[in-house]
């Protein structure tokens, strides 16, 4: 898939996969992360679409670091990238005034997400050098994600014995001492020949302001997914997890579940089934627990998963003759589907016999 974009002028606005926004896989979707995250307001949602106001839009990237989906792009969106192998990154806010010779210039320290920040860890980076403006006084701090974020990301890290990403924050009358002193005790832990002579030399990946041509869809992979999982036992971001006692069996969460963190899977018994539930593929969309009308499927934050399976029994339906599962613990008997125990079927045949109806 492919997204075009036009020449742009002045702020680089987000592009959308629209394949990939829970609002178009289903119509009453509750997820507002872009809208919340907004600090102009840009974001518009209706009954029929959701999308940007080009002329309040500023180009922060906030929507795109809080879009469990990857649905949004905040361009050059392969920038962290460029930073393989380097285990210190210097970055700056563009509202900190540090010339861009010197750092890696980004819309907002606020656009770094628990994504990006996996990525850049996964590529080797253990120290931030941020050099940022006036947060208290910057109108895109708002929603301060960052902080959270890198906190989330290291208490995960500590959990599994990894060491954890530093963070050096600064201001630009004192940047250039505190990022050399970083880029210098990054040296001990660079990974290979390339990281110490990139790490020596000077980054500078500036944002650009005008765009052209099509650009190209990034492949989106869940967050546990991104780093080392150890022990079953490990802390992740997302968990699903089924409550026996109200779930019906209508395997709605396995339909539209877009990274099939649940599936139903055959047993070895030839009458049983199971739903398997994986939060490493987990992205904590919201889409299963939005389409369970029983409210029997929930998503737990940053925990160790404890539900692996969700062991199912097989029974035939007696008004349409179709077979049916049902949580294996449950207790009250079941003579019907999850369509046929909503429809009255012998009142639609006298509907349909009584010319009257």
């Amino acid at each position: 898939m492919r997204a075009s974009t036009a020449q742009i002028e002045g702020p680089i606005q987000p592009t959308i996969f629209a394949e990939r926004c829970v609002h178009t896989r289903i119509t009453d979707a509750s997820c507002r992360a872009c809208i919340d995250v907004c600090p102009v307001d840009a974001w518009v949602i209706d009954d029929e679409s959701l999308g940007i106001d080009s002329e309040y839009c500023d180009g922060c990237g906030l929507c795109a670091a809080a879009c469990p989906q990857g649905a949004i792009i905040s361009l050059p969106f392969d920038w962290s990238d460029q930073f393989e192998n380097h285990s210190s990154v210097r970055l700056a806010c563009e509202r900190a005034g540090v010339d861009q010779k010197d750092a890696t210039i980004i819309s907002c320290m606020h656009a770094l997400g628990m994504q990006q920040l996996m990525r850049l860890y996964r590529g080797g980076t253990r120290c931030l050098c941020f050099a940022t403006g006036t947060c208290e006084q910057c109108d895109r701090n708002a929603v301060p994600g960052f902080p959270e974020s890198l906190r989330q990301l290291n208490a995960l890290l500590q959990s599994r014995q990894l060491s954890k990403i530093e963070l050096r924050l600064t201001d630009r009358d004192h940047w250039r001492p505190h990022s050399d002193s970083a880029v210098q005790s990054g040296h001990a832990s660079a990974l290979s020949r390339r990281a110490f002579f990139g790490e020596v030399m000077i980054r500078s990946l500036s944002l650009r302001n005008e765009l052209t041509g099509p650009i190209e869809e990034p492949p989106f992979i869940p967050p546990a997914r991104l780093l080392p999982r150890i022990r079953q036992k490990d802390v992740v971001p997302c968990v699903p997890q089924i409550d026996s006692t109200k779930c019906n069996g209508c395997d709605a969460c396995v339909s539209l579940c877009p990274q099939q963190a649940i599936e139903l899977h055959a047993t070895n018994r030839a009458d049983a089934l199971q739903y398997r539930l994986d939060a490493e593929r987990c992205s904590g969309c919201g889409i299963c627990v939005d389409v369970c009308n029983q409210d029997a499927v929930s998503i737990g934050r940053w925990r160790a998963q404890t539900q692996f399976v969700l062991l199912l029994k097989t029974q035939r339906c007696a008004a349409c003759g179709v077979p049916f599962h049902l949580p294996a613990t449950t207790k009250a008997r079941r003579t019907s589907c999850a369509i046929c125990a909503k429809t009255n079927h012998a009142s639609n045949l006298f509907q349909v016999l009584d010319p009257n109806c």
